[in-house]
């Protein structure tokens, strides 16, 4: 449902959500160069608990009704073991989303920052 939160941050980031239908949002307050904290919009669910095997950095929040996949590490782990292939191309897909969306990130920031 809309406002729902699926991840919050510091959740573990131990599930890879897959979007079948629906807007999710990841919101993070950043501080600007004059001290105050902005929400925003970074991209569009992120994988980078699941990657790093670190605790979420953001909150994914639902902007429309929809609908996810959930992937749990041990069932990823059980598809790289008996598929590595298919793991390994996960693995690249995901870097390559995340690069991308680190770009995005980096303009956004140099945006917010003063003049």
């Amino acid at each position: 449902m809309a406002g729902d939160f699926v991840i919050r941050r510091g959740d573990p980031g131990d599930e890879l959500f897959l979007v079948r239908s629906g807007a999710f949002d990841i919101a993070l307050e950043i501080k600007t160069g004059d001290g105050v904290c902005h929400p925003t919009r970074l991209a569009t669910f992120g994988e980078i608990g699941f990657v790093a095997q670190t605790p979420r950095t953001a909150d994914t929040i639902a902007t429309r009704p929809g609908e996810c996949w959930v992937l749990h590490r041990s069932d990823f782990e059980a598809l790289r073991a008996s598929h590595p292939d298919v793991g390994i191309a996960l693995l690249k897909a995901l870097t390559c989303d995340i690069g991308a969306k680190l770009s995005q990130t980096s303009v956004q920031q140099t945006l917010m920052e003063p003049s």
